[in-house]
């Protein structure tokens, strides 16, 4: 039940846990809200003082909202609340190999205003610069919206693909400079706009976007397998995203591919999974330059004119995805495990229909209410929207406090 997720999240109610149980109501509005202080006492585990504490602090800072009352049974209908939309604003950015998505969104998670750049052959300086551009414009886009809104900007949210902080020369095509210079990216976007700025892994940032948007929404348990540039999978578990102590957790694709449904080509001994498995593969096979700018749209176009031409590699990429569902379902237990990344929906969808019929595991249970493969609907966009997310979390877990005691 995800009442009772909910309630394990949510801890005891004391003083210590009122950081968590601030960020546990805060999700509940934001995800399935508006909601009552009774309903949300109930799926949170909270008391019902402890949440009208928190309902109280949340409107004193303009957070929440009162909604309509829905009459029903004896009584006065009681009153539902839900995130104040403009009660705060957060930038989100998805750094990738040849081209940056940003999006602009408020409290509750909805995207309002969306960029994208390409980032054309130049070094570390001239992608910090991109980036920075495209942050003014939906700064600028931000402020039309709302000529107060940027006193309300919480954060900038920005992924990039992993993993971080490790030696590995190459992974599926992206250089090691590329990886390493993750924290130089932050510290560069921190100095142009005074703002704090977050870095996370890809694969994580798109599951949350799912979860906020697309094809997770309401699952407490689950894990996505994103393919992009490489190929990694985020966890999450009691609606928690699990990072790791270095925050690789998840990087799926940089194990052996031999792990994964037999060996790999004869050209490739050693070969990752995701270099078997991602962008970087299927353009390979194809014959395609993996460095062009437009691969997705150019694997799009394949796909419509000529689908036999993705038939080889697809075949053998659904076999070692099965593979690897297997294993993520016997470790994790998930609700279901979610296929998305940068393909388009369609090619995601024949990719997960080749993977049937999945190997036998702990996911066979009876009474299941979702399929074992559930293709990921937030498309392109999935992992800017939920770097934006990551500001806002980041505000109302700790840092909540300050948030309604300023320093002045």
């Amino acid at each position: 039940m995800r009442e009772v997720a909910a309630a394990r999240r949510a801890g005891a109610n004391i003083e210590g846990a009122s950081a968590h149980n601030r960020r546990v109501v805060f999700d509940l509005l934001r995800l399935s809200g508006p909601l009552s202080r009774a309903e949300l006492a109930r799926r949170s585990g909270l008391s019902s003082q402890t949440v009208s504490n928190i309902i109280e602090d949340f409107a004193a800072a303009g957070l929440v909202e009162t909604g309509d009352r829905v009459a029903g049974g004896r009584g006065q209908p009681p009153t539902p609340y839900r995130i104040r939309p403009g009660g705060g604003y957060a930038i989100g950015l998805h750094l990738d190999h040849h081209e940056v998505r940003g999006v602009v969104s408020d409290l509750s998670g909805t995207p309002l205003r969306r960029a994208k750049r390409w980032l054309h052959a130049g070094d570390a300086a001239t992608r910090e610069a991109t980036l920075a551009e495209l942050v003014d414009e939906l700064g600028r886009d931000l402020t039309a919206i709302d000529a107060t809104a940027p006193d309300r900007l919480l954060g900038i949210g920005l992924a990039m693909p992993g993993p971080f902080g490790i030696p590995l020369p190459s992974v599926a095509g992206r250089p090691a400079a590329w990886i390493e210079s993750a924290d130089d990216y932050v510290a560069d976007l921190t100095a142009r706009t005074g703002l704090v700025v977050s870095l996370e892994n890809d694969a994580r940032m798109a599951a949350i976007g799912e979860r906020m948007v697309g094809a997770a929404r309401g699952l407490e348990n689950f894990v996505q397998l994103f393919i992009g540039q490489g190929l990694g999978a985020a966890i999450v578990v009691e609606g928690e995203v699990i990072r790791g102590a270095a925050h690789n957790a998840g990087e799926i694709g940089t194990l052996p591919a031999a792990m994964f449904g037999g060996p790999p080509p004869a050209e490739m001994p050693d070969a990752s999974l995701e270099e078997l498995v991602s962008l970087y593969a299927v353009a390979r096979h194809l014959g395609l330059d993996p460095d062009i700018a437009d691969l997705h749209d150019r694997l799009e176009g394949i796909r419509k004119r000529d689908e036999s031409a993705l038939a080889q590699w697809i075949e053998m990429a659904a076999g070692r995805l099965r593979a690897a569902v297997y294993v993520l379902e016997t470790l994790f237990d998930p609700e279901a495990i979610l296929l998305g990344g940068q393909f388009s929906e369609p090619l995601l969808a024949r990719l997960g229909a080749a993977m049937a019929p999945l190997l036998p595991s702990l996911a066979d249970r009876p009474g299941r209410t979702q399929p074992r493969i559930i293709i990921g609907t937030a498309g392109p966009w999935a992992v800017a929207i939920g770097a934006a997310t990551e500001p806002i979390a980041r505000t109302y877990a700790p840092r909540f406090q300050a948030l309604l005691n300023p320093v002045v």
